[in-house]
């Protein structure tokens, strides 16, 4: 590795201190295991001054040859400048000395698909002249949070000790990569209190204070105690706001659900994003629903625990369908044999092992009371995990919705036990790290709506009460339910799509169980999702009294009903260039292509004389032999190897089946008749031909030609011939003949004229009086648009005033009986 003076004076701390100023400048869009720090020599790269992201290397001026073969053979991704804003040249005055700072402007940042090619690159470029050096990121380890360093928490990152597995944890270290949360979000904990005082939670921690036992404690220290502050542990979200709402009293009895409740709407009133709910009962309480149902029209998160019953049944708020049900794990990731199974679970997280009593460092250590830190363990403290998470990615995205982000933590999940759901884990172990990689390049996320919708199926009528519907007294009702579908295309092309699903709270209709509480509802129908498409549906009411009026729909007839939904996916980037290539070859691209993926080009063609560098695009004809051919390209996704619709090209000169001739097969004698062919790309010139006797009158060399047509029996054969890649095409040709009776013929004079020409009807036939016929004028501009039209001139001879009109080419018809003659006229000034 080459070196200056400079660097050898103080490599090290530089490199650390560039490395934390990073992790700051990029930490939302990085992967640092796929970057490689790279100081280029003065004069050897340059970036336009403009450029303070991530461009790509095509924007890069490179300098030598050798540096830029070795460059790009290591096929990066993307360049940026590492410090995009430093000040070159900038000193600092120390002891009456200056001294000048590190040259930072010349440490460019590689970025790369893989680990794996970042490796590869720091083994050529090192090699290079023009390189100082090439490296990857230290990422030194934060010597802070002293639970976290010595790996107590291994439920955020997990070594494989005291009998665990490694990597049996939430990945929290992929989570942090890219973003570690937000001052401005809040998490709930609806618990027993949580004590603010606490060394870890002191200055974000609000509400009420813990009585009793510490659980609301243990609760918020999972998921959002401070980080990096040299004490105890981390939570999730490292940077979240907690609100704590006391449902409990000092002798861990429960306040009643009406005091609950209200304590629910009060978290969301004073701005909760987050909800976290650390217990469980098998009763369904309407009064909780309601204050759950007002937490999800609000567009929060909910999350809850399955339990530790150890066994399967319904627990609740966990079984609610507004509310996230989480249940536990073992440091080996298996199932924590007391946590509750169930049909409404959603994922799981790690719990530990012991549910009561004695706990050890295969459990889960959190904040305690009395500014301590204990092992604790159950669904209680899994539930605090996915709250975390789930405020990671609000603060990430605010314009996530509440069901983006529940979608989102089931998507990113790992898949344990079972293949896809099962009620024992759900859709899996939470992976926070992957689901924060969903919303970076190259994936989109897309939030969509729809209206109208068609019944799919109906019920009878039956009996129904409504509770906290809006707009509907709350009492019982005779109803007819009904399945409402849409079948929605997306607005966008998509290479592959990730998931898709509703968001109930922009959705005008119900979920299948219940219509109360005016929560919106919209689901996929399984199986109907493709890459361009869904089905979406939910439901609606047809809605009587008891004593049998009529009320109508409800909240919506099916015809009306508003869907909202997301995709989350990498959209499809489109091909561009000519639809014409020749020996001299054309360059094609791929707009819109996802930062972070490639394309490998491929052709076909009927004469096999079209080939396409598959790297960069440029394709050209082999031969002078034309035929239709095809450009496609072959994208690297995470969904696999994605080929694009073909964009079909002409290869070589046209035949002439490329341009087939429109106009009239037949017309009567003397008249104007208008002949095109498709406007062909990359045509340098093109030759009409007539018959004989027929007047030119314009567009010879263009794809629009304008005739006057000869005497009776002068029909004949009208040609043209494209010339396009330096060669002439095939002719194309169009049979044209003549009737009609051309007894009679037009004179125009003065043509052209500025003022007034005169139009004369010509008797050419000896058999007729021209003075005996009574005929009609009609004048048209090029764009055969009618100027004026004179009806009943008995005369032979007609004056037209043409003061005002603008300059150009006009058409003289007359009508005389069923025949038409016309003439040409130049009107100039």
């Amino acid at each position: 590795m080459k070196q200056s003076i400079i660097w050898r004076i103080g490599r090290t701390a530089l490199v650390l201190t560039f490395s934390l100023y990073s992790l700051i400048l990029f930490s939302q869009e990085r992967n640092l295991k796929s970057e490689i720090l790279v100081f280029f020599m003065p004069d050897s790269l340059e970036l336009p001054v403009q450029a303070k992201n991530r461009v790509a290397l095509t924007n890069a001026t490179i300098k030598s040859k050798q540096l830029s073969v070795a460059v790009q053979k290591t096929k990066p991704i993307g360049i940026a400048k590492a410090f995009p804003d430093w000040q070159i040249g900038s000193k600092v005055n120390e002891g009456n000395k200056d001294i000048e700072a590190p040259q930072f402007d010349r440490i460019f940042i590689l970025t790369f698909n893989t680990e794996a090619e970042a490796d590869a690159a720091i083994n050529i470029l090192s090699k290079t002249n023009g390189v100082v050096f090439a490296e990857k990121h230290s990422q030194p380890t934060m010597d802070n949070d002293v639970h976290y360093i010595n790996g107590d928490q291994w439920y955020l990152n997990n070594n494989g000790a005291n009998g665990g597995i490694a990597g049996a944890d939430i990945n929290a270290e992929g989570a942090w990569a890219i973003y570690t949360g937000n001052t401005n979000n809040t998490i709930a904990i609806i618990d027993n209190g949580v004590e603010i005082t606490h060394e870890d939670l002191s200055g974000k921690a609000s509400g009420d204070t813990p009585v009793g036992y510490s659980h609301g404690t243990r609760v918020a220290g999972v998921a959002a105690a401070r980080a990096n502050n040299a004490l105890g542990i981390r939570g999730v979200d490292w940077n979240a706001q907690i609100l704590s709402k006391r449902v409990k009293d000092s002798y861990d009895n429960w306040l009643g659900d009406n005091v609950a409740a209200q304590k629910i709407v009060d978290a969301v009133n004073e701005g909760a994003d987050v909800l976290n709910c650390s217990w469980s009962s098998t009763v369904n309480s309407s009064t909780l629903a309601v204050a759950f149902a007002y937490a999800y029209r609000a567009n929060r998160i909910t999350v809850a625990t399955m339990g530790n019953t150890g066994v399967q049944e319904t627990r609740y708020p966990g079984a609610f369908p507004n509310v996230m049900a989480v249940g536990a794990t073992q440091n080996d990731d298996t199932h924590s044999p007391y946590s509750t199974t169930g049909t409404h679970i959603d994922v799981v997280a790690p719990g530990g092992i012991n549910p009561e009593g004695f706990t050890n460092e295969e459990d889960i250590i959190t904040t305690t009371t009395n500014n301590n830190y204990e092992y604790t363990s159950g669904t209680s403290f899994a539930a605090p995990q996915v709250a975390g998470l789930a405020s990671l990615l609000e603060g990430y995205n605010s314009n996530l919705d509440n069901d983006d982000i529940r979608q989102i933590i089931r998507l990113s999940a790992d898949d344990r036990g079972d293949v896809g759901f099962d009620n024992t884990y759900g859709f899996g172990r939470i992976n926070a790290g992957r689901a924060l990689e969903f919303l970076q390049a190259p994936n989109t996320l897309n939030q969509w709506a729809a209206s109208g919708g068609t019944v799919f199926s109906s019920t009878d009528t039956y009996t129904a009460q409504f509770i906290g519907a809006p707009g509907l007294s709350t009492a019982n009702y005779l109803v007819k339910r009904y399945e409402v579908r849409k079948t929605v295309t997306f607005p966008d092309n998509f290479l592959c799509v990730e998931g898709v699903w509703g968001r109930g709270v922009f959705t005008s209709g119900c979920n299948l169980a219940s219509p109360n509480f005016g929560e919106g509802f919209c689901e996929v129908v399984e199986g109907t999702q493709t890459n361009t498409s869904v089905t979406l549906r939910t439901n609606v009411y047809e809605i009587w009294s008891i004593s049998g009026s009529y009320l109508g729909y409800y909240p919506q007839s099916p015809s009306n009903v508003s869907f909202a939904y997301s995709v989350l996916g990498i959209l499809a980037p489109t091909i561009s260039g000519p639809s014409l290539v020749c020996t001299s070859g054309s360059t094609y691209t791929l707009m819109g292509l996802p930062f972070g993926l490639t394309g490998t080009w491929t052709c076909t063609s009927t004469n096999n004389n079209l080939t396409i560098n598959p790297t960069t695009g440029y394709a050209y004809a082999t031969s002078s032999t034309s035929g239709q051919g095809t450009i496609s390209a072959i994208i690297n996704t995470g969904c696999g190897n994605i080929t694009l619709p073909a964009k079909t090209v002409w290869v070589g000169s046209y035949s002439s089946s490329n341009y087939p001739i429109t106009g009239p097969s037949s017309a009567s004698c003397r008249q104007y008749v208008y002949y095109s062919i498709p406007t062909l790309e990359g045509v340098t010139s093109i030759n009409w031909i007539w018959p004989s006797g027929w007047t030119y009158v314009s567009g010879q060399n263009t794809p629009n030609l304008a005739l006057q047509t000869g005497t009776t029996g002068s029909g004949g054969t009208v040609a043209v011939q494209a010339v396009a890649c330096g060669s002439p095409g095939s002719y194309a040709t169009k049979y044209t003949s003549v009737t009609g009776i051309c007894g009679y013929s037009l004179s125009v004079s003065p043509n052209p004229t500025s003022v007034e020409t005169t139009i004369e009807l010509v008797n050419e036939d000896p058999e007729k009086q021209a003075s005996a016929v009574e005929w009609e004028l009609e004048v048209f501009d090029q764009s055969q648009v009618q100027k004026t039209k004179i009806p009943k001139i008995k005369d032979t001879k007609y004056k037209l005033n043409t003061t005002g009109w603008k300059d150009g080419v006009y058409i003289i018809r007359a009508k005389i009986g069923d025949d038409y003659i016309s003439e040409k006229l130049v009107v100039k000034h």
